[in-house]
């Protein structure tokens, strides 16, 4: 089961709904985040389950995620940074500055929620 969040804009209060984790269908959410302007996208990675791993009947580390390409902003043109998730264990946001998509604004975190 995956995590959740929900985004809100603090100028316009356009919200937005972020994924992270393990979904049913086995996709992995993440999100890359440019860290000079806050531009940002959600994608998904596949499982990726390699014969020797299902050969290993120990179930352990049977299922990996594969990435394979480096997401760039289309802004700045620098590599974006992959986060797995929003938050710290004591809380605090892990991610440092993300923009709406809609104004420009400054996004700030919200509600969390399980998702699968």
């Amino acid at each position: 089961m995956g995590m959740g969040i929900t985004m809100t804009c603090l100028n316009c209060h356009e919200e937005d709904q972020l994924f992270w984790g393990w979904g049913y269908l086995g996709f992995n959410k993440v999100v890359y985040v440019c860290k000079r302007c806050g531009y940002w996208k959600q994608t998904e990675t596949a499982l990726d389950i390699t014969k020797d791993k299902l050969d290993d009947n120990s179930g352990k580390d049977a299922i990996s995620s594969k990435e394979t390409i480096k997401e760039i902003c289309p802004t700045c043109k620098i590599r974006m940074k992959k986060y797995e998730k929003y938050y710290k264990r004591n809380k605090e946001p892990l991610i440092p500055k993300m923009s709406c998509k809609k104004c420009g604004g400054l996004l700030k975190g919200g509600a969390m929620f399980c998702w699968d």
